[in-house]
């Protein structure tokens, strides 16, 4: 059998785009920038919902909690708030990823053969069928 035949099968290759993917957002986090009022921004969300398209399970979810913990724990965030800050970013990708799927979305390493005009134009054909 042919490597690229078994490539993926095994979730592996899920796994580590989203360690890959958690490791830059871990990054964008770090490199959060101040908003007026104490807020901050950053664009974390790009890995974030990159992880969602490659990886649509639980270890895309289980990737942001641990990279929320760790930027909330080390901002020093009060308990009370760390716990919904974490808690409403994991629901978001949680709902993000259920969309995803109820519109027959799959992983984007299941089609990464394909060119990238080729990728968009499956994903984009099986949300709106």
């Amino acid at each position: 059998a042919d490597a690229e035949d078994t490539r993926g099968r095994d979730g592996s290759d899920e796994l580590y785009a989203v360690m890959l993917l958690s490791a830059l957002a871990m990054l964008a986090e770090m490199l959060a920038f101040l908003l007026p009022h104490g807020a901050r921004g950053s664009i974390a969300f790009i890995p974030y919902l990159a992880s969602a398209l490659i990886a649509p399970h639980w270890a895309a979810v289980l990737g942001i909690v641990v990279v929320a913990s760790v930027i909330q724990f080390s901002h020093r965030t009060r308990l009370e708030a760390l716990i919904f800050n974490v808690s409403q970013q994991a629901l978001t990708l949680t709902v993000a990823i259920l969309a995803y799927k109820g519109l027959r979305g799959v992983s984007f390493l299941a089609v990464s053969h394909d060119s990238l005009a080729v990728v968009t134009r499956k994903m984009g054909l099986a949300a709106v069928k």
